[in-house]
C-alpha cells in the first residue's frame, strides 16, 4: 500500500525526498501553463536564458527535424485554392515551381526558380554567405546546417539555443511551417535590425543584417551585449518600468517591475507588455494587444517546459541540530521536563545547552538516527510499533528500525519526519506539546525546522566570495544604502558594497548578515520561501527572512540557509557574471551554493593590507604628485553644499584645510573642511568612473567615507567607500581649476597625495 506521504512526494506538489539522495525533478517537460499565468516581471529566469549548454548540436538537429515541416525543395507540389496573378485565378493544379515562374513573369521579384529551402536543409557558409539556395540544394565545404549556426551562436554569446529556436518562432513562425519557403524569408527571421519605426509600427529593418546566420549569430551578439550593458537601456532590471502595450501609444503603458536582466532584455529586443485581453486570447488577438513577449513565453514552455528553474534536490550535512517549531523559533524538542533517562519528548524553550540538541547521523541506508546530546539515547518509536497517537521517546541506541527516521521537505520549506516503520506517521506536537506520531497531513504541528546549535563562524566584517570563481563576490547593486536594494554577485572589488558584517543571536542559533554601510540586512524578498526567491537589502525587522543558518563543509567553504525554509543561498544557474541574481534553492552541494567568507582586514584595500592607522588626524593640506604646491580647494572658496573641489596652487586660505578625522571601527577617515563645517564627499554616493568630488554636510553615507592606503615615498591613496574607485585628478591635469573626481584605480599620479599637516 502507498502511504499518504509517498504520493504527495510523488505526485504534482512534489516535497522531495530530503537529506539523502533524493531528488525530484519535474520530468515532463511539457508545460500546462496559460498564457494568463504570464508574469510580466519575470517572463523567464536569468538560469535559464543564459544556459548555453541546455541543449548540444545533436539535440538541437533533432529538434529543428522534428518541429519543421516536410519540404517541398523543387516545387512539385500544387499551388492550391486562394492564389491570383494581378487579379486571374491561378489553377489550383499549377505546381509551386511553375506559379513561381507565373510571378516572375506578372513582375513579382521575390519569386524565384527552385530550390525551396526548409529549415531541415538549410545550409549557409558564413563568410561568403552563399547557402542552399545558391548551390541547388547542395551542402558545399564550408557550409554550416540551421542546427550549427544556432549551437554556434548560442556558444559563443551564452545564449540559451532554446531562447533562439523559440525567438525564430516568435519573430517568423513561418520558418518552421512553410514547406517552399523563398529566399527572402529568411532575411529578416529573428526580427534583428527591424525596429518598429516604418509606417503605423510596421518593421523597417536594415538590408546590412538580412540572412539567417547574420540574424541568429547579431540576434544572440545583441542579448549578451544587453547583459553586459544593460545599464544603457530604459528598461532596467530591479526597479519599476514603464512600459507600453503596444506600438500605438493611446493603448497606454503598464507599470512593471523588473525582476531580472532576463527579462529586461526582452522589453528592450520587444518593447511592449501584453495586456490582460492579449493574454486571455492566446493565441488569438485582441484591441491594444502586442504578442512578442506573450508568444515568447508561451512558445517556450510548450516547447522545453518552465521558464523557471524548476529542478528540486536538496540536502543537509550532518551535524549538531536544534528541531525547532515551524511557527516558534524559541520552541524545541527535548526530552520530557528535561529529563535525561528513558521518556517522552516535547516541546519547550530552547536553550544553550545539550538537552535539546540532537546530533544526526546519517545511516548506510539512508535513513537518519536522532541522538539527544545531554543523555545519548536516541529518538525511538516504543516497542518498535507504529500506531497513531503514540508518544515518541528517547531509548538506548540499538540501530533498529524504530529508531530510523526519513526526513521530508514541505511545500513551504520546513521538514517533516517520518518514522521508517509506517511512513504514512510523521512527528507531530500533540495539544500538549507532547512529541506522538499522527498521520501526515503537513499541519504546523508536524513542521519543524532543523537549526545548528553552535557557532560556526566569528563575528566580524567579511567578503563573501563564490566557490563558483573567487573572482566574484555579493555584492549591493550599484553601493545602494536603502530598503529594496538587490543583492548580486558582482567582480569582487572590496568596496564597501560587498562588505558585511555576521552577527550570531544565542538565543535562536542564526545570523544576521548585516551591510557593514548601510547598516540593513541580507533578506529574503517577501520572506518567500519557495525555489528562486531573490535576495536584497531590508530593515531589520527579527524575520525569519533575516535569520541565516552557516554551514560549514569541512573545506573551508559554507553553505549559508534561509530560516524561514531551509534552502541555500545560491547563484542563479550557477551563471557567474556582474549582476548575476543571488536566489534562496533546495539545497544541492553545487559551488553555486558554496561561499568563502573572507574576513576583511583593516586597509584591505590597499596595496599593503595595513590595519594601522595611515594618516594621524589632525588638519592638513592635500597635496598632489602631479606638481609641487598643487593642492585640493574649494572652488572660490564657497562654504555651501554642492560647492566644487577643484585643484588649485597653495594660497594658505581655508578654502585648502582639511581635517582628516579616522574611525578605528570601521577603518574609514573623513576630511572635513573647518571653515564651512562640510565633508568631502562623492555626489549622490555614485559609483561611476569620473563621479564629481565636492563638499557636503555630515551625513554619516559611504559618499563621505575614505580609505586612505600607502603608496610608499611620502605618498598615499585615497579611496571611495561606495565604490572602492581613487580620488583623482580629471585628465591628469596640472592647471588651477582641473575638476577632482573619483576614477578606477590606475596607479598614476593624479591618483597619488601627501599630507601636510598644519595643526
Amino acid at each position: 500500500m502507498t502511504s499518504r506521504l509517498t504520493k504527495v512526494i510523488t505526485g504534482t506538489l512534489c516535497l522531495g525526498i530530503m537529506f539523502g539522495i533524493g531528488l525530484c525533478i519535474h520530468s515532463d517537460r511539457v508545460s500546462a501553463v496559460k498564457a494568463t499565468d504570464f508574469n510580466a516581471g519575470n517572463i523567464i529566469d536569468d538560469s535559464v536564458f543564459y544556459n548555453k549548454d541546455a541543449m548540444t548540436l545533436t539535440e538541437i538537429e533533432q529538434f529543428i527535424k522534428d518541429h519543421t515541416v516536410s519540404c517541398d525543395t523543387w516545387g512539385t507540389g500544387a499551388v492550391g485554392t486562394g492564389r491570383y496573378i494581378n487579379g486571374v485565378a491561378v489553377n489550383p493544379n499549377t505546381s509551386r515551381a511553375d506559379y513561381a515562374r507565373q510571378m516572375i513573369a506578372a513582375g513579382f521579384s521575390r519569386y524565384h526558380e527552385p530550390p525551396y529551402i526548409c529549415l531541415t536543409n538549410y545550409y549557409e557558409n558564413p563568410e561568403t554567405h552563399v547557402t542552399s539556395f545558391d548551390t541547388g540544394a547542395q551542402k558545399l565545404d564550408g557550409m554550416l546546417s540551421a542546427a550549427e549556426i544556432i549551437y554556434g551562436a548560442s556558444q559563443k554569446y551564452g545564449i540559451n539555443p532554446q531562447v533562439l529556436l523559440v525567438m525564430l518562432k516568435k519573430e517568423y513562425s513561418y520558418v518552421y511551417t512553410d514547406n517552399w519557403p523563398l529566399r527572402d524569408q529568411y532575411n529578416t527571421v529573428m526580427g534583428y535590425a527591424c525596429p518598429d519605426t516604418g509606417p503605423n509600427g510596421t518593421a523597417n529593418c536594415n538590408s546590412n543584417y538580412y540572412g539567417f546566420y547574420n540574424q541568429v549569430m547579431n540576434a544572440a551578439w545583441q542579448l549578451n551585449y544587453y547583459k553586459e550593458n544593460i545599464k544603457q537601456y530604459n528598461y532596467q532590471p530591479y526597479r519599476t518600468n514603464t512600459i507600453s502595450y503596444s506600438v500605438n501609444a493611446s493603448c497606454g503603458t503598464k507599470q512593471v517591475y523588473i525582476e531580472n536582466i532576463a527579462t529586461a532584455s526582452l522589453y528592450i529586443y520587444t518593447p511592449y507588455v501584453p495586456n490582460d485581453a492579449a493574454l486571455a486570447a492566446y493565441p488569438g488577438e485582441a484591441g491594444c494587444g502586442s504578442y512578442g513577449n506573450r508568444n515568447f513565453f508561451m512558445f517556450f514552455n510548450e516547447w522545453f517546459g518552465s521558464t523557471h528553474f524548476t529542478a528540486n534536490k536538496a540536502d543537509i550535512a550532518t551535524g549538531d541540530f536544534h528541531i525547532v517549531a515551524w511557527s516558534d523559533w524559541n520552541k524545541a524538542m527535548q526530552p520530557y521536563q528535561g529529563n535525561s533517562a528513558s521518556g517522552n519528548f516535547s516541546m519547550g524553550s530552547k536553550s544553550a545547552t545539550d538537552i535539546d540538541s540532537f546530533r544526526i547521523v546519517k545511516n548506510l541506508d539512508n535513513t537518519y538516527t536522532f541522538l539527544n546530546k545531554a543523555s545519548g539515547m536516541a529518538m525511538d518509536v516504543p516497542s518498535g510499533i507504529a500506531n497513531a497517537g503514540s508518544a515518541v521517546q528517547q531509548y538506548v541506541s540499538n540501530e533498529t528500525a524504530a529508531q530510523k527516521w526519513l526526513i521530508y521537505k514541505n511545500d513551504n520549506g520546513s521538514f517533516s519526519i517520518a518514522s521508517t516503520l509506517n511512513p504514512e506517521l510523521v512527528l507531530s506536537r500533540n495539544g500538549n506539546g507532547v512529541i506522538v506520531l499522527e498521520e501526515y497531513k503537513q499541519t504546523d504541528a508536524q513542521s519543524f525546522n532543523l537549526v545548528a546549535t553552535k557557532q560556526t563562524l566569528d563575528d566580524g566584517d567579511y567578503t563573501i566570495l563564490s566557490a563558483l570563481s573567487t573572482d566574484y563576490a555579493i555584492d549591493i547593486y550599484g553601493g545602494g544604502l536603502e530598503s529594496g536594494t538587490k543583492a548580486q554577485l558582482y567582480s569582487s572589488n572590496q568596496s564597501s558594497a560587498q562588505q558585511f558584517k555576521f552577527k550570531y543571536d544565542e538565543s535562536n542559533g542564526f545570523y544576521e548578515i548585516v551591510h557593514t554601510a548601510s547598516g540593513k540586512v541580507l533578506d529574503v524578498t517577501n520572506g518567500a520561501t519557495g525555489n528562486g526567491a531573490q535576495m536584497q537589502l531590508w530593515d531589520k525587522n527579527d524575520s525569519c527572512a533575516q535569520r541565516w543558518q552557516v554551514v560549514a563543509d569541512g573545506n573551508g567553504q559554507y553553505e549559508i540557509l534561509s530560516a524561514c525554509s531551509g534552502r541555500a543561498l545560491d547563484v542563479s544557474g550557477g551563471s557567474i557574471y556582474n549582476y548575476a541574481t543571488l536566489q534562496i534553492f533546495d539545497r544541492n552541494n553545487t559551488n553555486s551554493q558554496k561561499w568563502i567568507l573572507v574576513k576583511a582586514n583593516r586597509g584591505q584595500l590597499g596595496s599593503n593590507n595595513s590595519t594601522s592607522q595611515m594618516i594621524p588626524n589632525g588638519t592638513y593640506i592635500i597635496s598632489s604628485a602631479l606638481r609641487s604646491n598643487y593642492v585640493l580647494d574649494i572652488q572660490n572658496g564657497n562654504t555651501a553644499n554642492y560647492a566644487n573641489i577643484w585643484m588649485y596652487d597653495t594660497n594658505d586660505t581655508a578654502a585648502q584645510e582639511f581635517e582628516v578625522n579616522y574611525d578605528a571601527e570601521t577603518d574609514y577617515y573623513t576630511f572635513r573642511n573647518p571653515g564651512s563645517g562640510k565633508v568631502l564627499d562623492v555626489y549622490g554616493g555614485n559609483t561611476v568612473d569620473g563621479a564629481n568630488v565636492q563638499i557636503f554636510e555630515p551625513n554619516g553615507s559611504c559618499a563621505q567615507n575614505w580609505k586612505i592606503n600607502d603608496l610608499g615615498n611620502g605618498q598615499y591613496e585615497i579611496l571611495s567607500a561606495c565604490s572602492g574607485k581613487a580620488l583623482d585628478v580629471s585628465g591628469g591635469g596640472v592647471a588651477n581649476g582641473t575638476n577632482v573626481q573619483i576614477y578606477a584605480r590606475n596607479s598614476t599620479k593624479s591618483q597619488a597625495w601627501s599630507f601636510t599637516k598644519i595643526k
